[in-house]
Parts: C-alpha cells; sequence; structure tokens
C-alpha cells in the first residue's frame, strides 16, 4: 500500500497528465475556468503550453527536464520564450506573469509536496558508522 506522500505524489502525476492532455487538445479555457490556487494555475498553464506544442515528443524530454535543461540548451531557452508568447497569447498571461510561471515551473514542482523529510547529506551522513 502506498503512503500518503506517494498518493499524492501519484495523484500530482496524473493531474499534470491531464493538464497535458488539455493543451494537446487546445482546451486552455477549461484550466482558466478551474477553481484552484493561482500557483496552481500558472503551473498547469506551462504543462497545457508544453502539450499543445508537443513538447515532451519534440524534445524527448518530461517538461521538468525541459525547464530545468534551457540553463544549459540555447534552444531549450529559445523554447520556453515560446511558451511564455504564447501563455500570453492564448492564456491572457501577462508578459511578467508568463515569465515568472516558466521560471519558476520547477520550484513550484517540487514545493508542491512540502519540505523532504530528509536531505541527501543527512541520508549520507544517517550511514556512518558509529565509534
Amino acid at each position: 500500500q502506498a503512503s500518503p506522500d506517494e498518493d499524492q505524489q501519484l495523484l500530482s502525476h496524473y493531474q499534470d497528465a491531464l493538464a497535458y492532455a488539455l493543451g494537446q487538445l487546445g482546451a486552455f479555457d477549461l484550466l482558466s475556468a478551474m477553481d484552484i490556487s493561482q500557483e496552481r494555475k500558472r503551473f498547469w498553464r506551462v504543462i497545457a503550453m508544453m502539450g499543445y506544442l508537443n513538447a515532451e515528443h519534440t524534445f524527448k524530454k518530461s517538461v521538468l527536464q525541459i525547464v530545468q535543461g534551457a540553463f544549459n540548451s540555447e534552444e531549450l531557452a529559445a523554447f520556453l520564450k515560446l511558451v511564455s508568447t504564447l501563455l500570453q497569447e492564448h492564456m491572457g498571461m501577462s508578459q511578467a506573469d508568463a515569465d515568472f510561471a516558466v521560471q519558476h515551473f520547477d520550484s513550484y514542482y517540487f514545493d508542491r509536496w512540502g519540505p523532504p523529510i530528509m536531505s541527501w547529506s543527512q541520508c549520507g551522513e544517517s550511514e556512518k558508522p558509529e565509534g
């Protein structure tokens, strides 16, 4: 049986897949009509726009990998500028809000599950033998 944290992560991945599919269908108005927080709406709008552009197929990467890869790839950085522009054109976001949504996508991706129980550095320390 999955833990509550695992259940939340599975639900989040399912919701992300739905947002991506809505984007593939161009059903942007459905996202706008949802009664969810602005933060989540911004996050799902980025995912939907990636779906609209079929980004995961084009780049053979997840949405998260595309966003994080833009730091080291001019091609992905240019693609994210296109995403921001299309968020403005198709979803009525301001330039500042669209840029913010794209630039902070990875932060929200991880923050939505709350703080980690243990950091990587703590994991290494917990394995050290005593004595």
